[in-house]
């Protein structure tokens, strides 16, 4: 790759819940099923699209799982999600998994990454995932956990974002990203005050390499995964 399209590769944040319009930063925001009804004024950026655990409401997630599916064909949605399973929530569990079945099902037809929130919960992620027999591709936001939770979703084919937890030295997420193969990581800002330039600057030295290099390695991930060519 010539040198001057090198020095253009965005900084990719896989997961954000912040406006973002830097010209080198790619983004992906996310909206959350209560604020679909907004996603129609929004005429730049991409998205994800999905009905958090913490959200859920029996008497409104069908309508609200409705209109996830209908705006999920959009150009501008990359991606199904934030959803998943979250045990230290009030919602009951059941209809959690429920509800996080329909994102799988959705993420199926559509063919776009499903972004995960994941509490406590991984073999239940894993067992619905199965049951489902979705082909849906999984990506645990905001990873934070030890190796053995890492491997164990790696073996499933899934793929781990990190996130703010990296700039903890003691965090599994700093332990854990110098250990996950190169094709299989992505980076992100999350719901943090922090900029996306500090977590890759973080996760280069954790992983003694360049910036540029995680900029290549994230962008190669990122065009696997999402099936696009930035």
């Amino acid at each position: 790759m010539p040198k001057k399209a090198l020095s253009a590769l965005p900084f990719i944040d896989i997961h954000t819940h912040r406006i973002v319009s830097v010209a080198n930063i790619q983004a992906i925001e996310n909206v959350f099923a209560k604020d679909i009804h907004l996603f129609e004024n929004i005429k730049e950026g991409v998205f994800s699209v999905g009905l958090h655990p913490w959200h859920i409401n029996s008497l409104t997630f069908e309508r609200e799982i409705s209109s996830i599916s209908e705006i999920a064909a959009s150009q501008q949605v990359l991606a199904i999600g934030e959803t998943g399973l979250d045990k230290l929530c009030n919602v009951d569990f059941e209809l959690q998994k429920q509800v996080f079945t329909r994102h799988l099902e959705i993420s199926g037809n559509t063919g776009k990454p499903l972004i995960i929130h994941c509490i406590k919960a991984f073999p239940e992620i894993i067992s619905v995932y199965q049951k489902s027999g979705s082909d849906a591709t999984l990506i645990f936001h905001g990873f934070n956990n030890n190796i053995s939770i890492a491997e164990n979703l790696l073996r499933q084919g899934f793929y781990l974002s990190f996130g703010y937890a990296l700039l903890n030295e003691k965090s599994n997420a700093c332990q854990v990203i110098g250990l996950i193969p190169v094709d299989r990581f992505f980076l992100e800002t999350d719901d943090s005050g922090n900029s996306i330039e500090e977590i890759y600057a973080q996760a280069a030295r954790i992983r003694r390499c360049s910036i540029l290099d995680l900029k290549i390695i994230v962008l190669q991930n990122f065009e696997n995964c999402f099936k696009i060519k930035l």
